[in-house]
């Protein structure tokens, strides 16, 4: 998020690449397990919701990306 072109009306953040969490075959072309993948999302927006309060309203396949961290194996 980026504050400084950010207000109370508009959220200002960067671009991700990634693969929409629909996109079965190609998340599995990265090397990642499709099915981890689901369930991390699903801890991911529970977290979100239930502990810390915020929710994601906007929740579309080109608003969840999914995408392999450099430094991770």
């Amino acid at each position: 998020m980026y504050d400084e072109v950010s207000s109370e009306r508009v959220l200002t953040m960067e671009w991700v690449d990634g693969v929409k969490i629909t996109e079965r075959d190609k998340i599995e072309k990265m090397g990642l397990n499709s099915i981890e993948c689901s369930r991390l999302m699903n801890d991911v927006f529970c977290k979100m919701i239930f502990h810390n309060g915020f929710i994601h309203c906007d929740p579309h396949p080109g608003n969840i990306l999914i995408r392999r961290v450099n430094n991770r194996p």
